[in-house]
Order: C-alpha cells, then structure tokens, then sequence
C-alpha cells in the first residue's frame, strides 16, 4: 500500500489520500471523502459521502494505521468513522450522518477522549 502525506501546519503529517489495492488496479481515495468504514470479515468496506462504496482486502487495524489514527477512531470492532463526521455521542453509540453506529465496550473511553480532543482542537 502507498501514502501520499500532506503537512499540517503543526509539523505532523496526516494521509490525504490513501491509495488502495482494488480489483487488480491502484484507487486513490482522499481520506476527506471517507464516510465510514466497515469490517467485512476478511475485507473492509470503505462507504464515501458521494453514496459509492469500496471493498479491499485488509484488516482494520490495516486500514486504521493506513489513513490515520488523528482523524479517525475505531468506535466498535465492525466500524472506523471520521471524528468530525460525529454528530451525537452517548454511552453506547454515536450518530454519524443521521445514523446510529454501536460503540463497542473496549473502544468507549478512546472514543470519548478522542472526541474531546479533537473538538478542542478545533475550537481554538
């Protein structure tokens, strides 16, 4: 798998794009289009804001390292969403675009503490 890395002004380094091995051909997906990703057993299945959906060979831990731990967080062990897409979180769930998503009893306090963070950082 290839990383195309952007710098961020806070001398870090986030994927902007991430390039996935898809049916014998090379897809590059920029990580603002991802919506949500699912496990699939052996295969995710990475869902796009623009309704199309992808389906790759790896796992989510895979997937997770790939695109970035900083704007994404795995809230169950089925799913990975976008920090800023969470529009509602509670003890058990988040809404992500007007969907309820499990948050699974390992990942809770992750979640929480990364949900925090993040929104911290975008308010100053």
């Amino acid at each position: 798998m290839f990383v195309l890395y952007s710098k961020v002004e806070f001398n870090s380094y986030c994927p902007m794009h991430v390039i996935l091995p898809i049916k014998r051909k090379l897809i590059k997906v920029n990580t603002e289009d991802v919506n949500i990703i699912q496990s699939m057993d052996d295969y995710i299945k990475i869902y796009l804001h623009n309704g199309q959906s992808l389906i790759v060979r790896m796992t989510m831990r895979q997937v997770h390292e790939l695109i970035g731990n900083k704007e994404f967080i795995r809230i169950h062990r089925s799913y990975i969403i976008p920090l800023n897409a969470i529009e509602m979180l509670d003890s058990s769930s988040v809404v992500v675009n007007g969907k309820e998503y499990p948050v699974g009893r390992v990942f809770k306090k992750d979640v929480y503490r990364a949900f925090k963070d993040f929104n911290r950082i975008q308010l100053h």
